[in-house]
């Protein structure tokens, strides 16, 4: 039912011309270009958002914006190169499959509900911590690292590879 509910919504965006350029790279004025990169350090002028994404118990509630992130920098950033996205692709998968790992291989030491957190490795202290529900890193749901680094990889890889053709960019 949500998927019929997204696509009418993305035909309605792309059959309006006002809307239609948000869809694709195509002809983004620089300062709008600007105002999606912001959104970011919006957590600071919002700062309720930003304390929802540090204290959300699951991490399910951030599947789509781990994923959806690193997309929205390539599609609306031209300078973004497939390079660059398949560093962040790559980032997220790795991370997730890492966390799984911890996850599973830590399971015996997760404390029950209201413990105090187990470290993993105690010899880097609070870095990596299990709690009952989870792995955190220091004491924050993974996602935060996760979007972080997709969108440092984005952008660092993209800039020292090759730019996309003007084709590309003008599509």
């Amino acid at each position: 039912m949500s998927y019929v509910f997204f696509d009418r919504i993305m035909s309605e965006m792309a059959a309006d011309p006002k809307t239609a350029p948000l869809l694709t790279r195509q002809r983004i004025p620089m300062a709008e270009f600007f105002s999606y990169t912001l959104i970011p350090l919006s957590a600071i002028m919002f700062p309720h958002i930003a304390i929802m994404c540090m204290t959300a118990e699951k991490v399910t509630s951030f599947k789509k914006t781990v994923i959806f992130y690193p997309i929205c920098i390539a599609l609306f950033w031209k300078r973004s190169t497939k390079w660059g996205a398949l560093a962040s692709t790559l980032w997220v998968a790795l991370s997730m499959r890492g966390l799984w790992w911890l996850h599973e291989s830590t399971a015996g030491i997760a404390p029950k509900p209201g413990q105090p957190f187990a470290q993993i490795f105690p010899a880097f202290g609070d870095l990596l911590l299990r709690s009952s529900s989870g792995v955190l890193v220091h004491g924050y749901l993974p996602v935060l690292p996760m979007v972080l680094g997709s969108a440092f990889l984005m952008i660092v890889v993209s800039l020292l590879t090759r730019p996309p053709s003007r084709a590309t960019v003008e599509k």
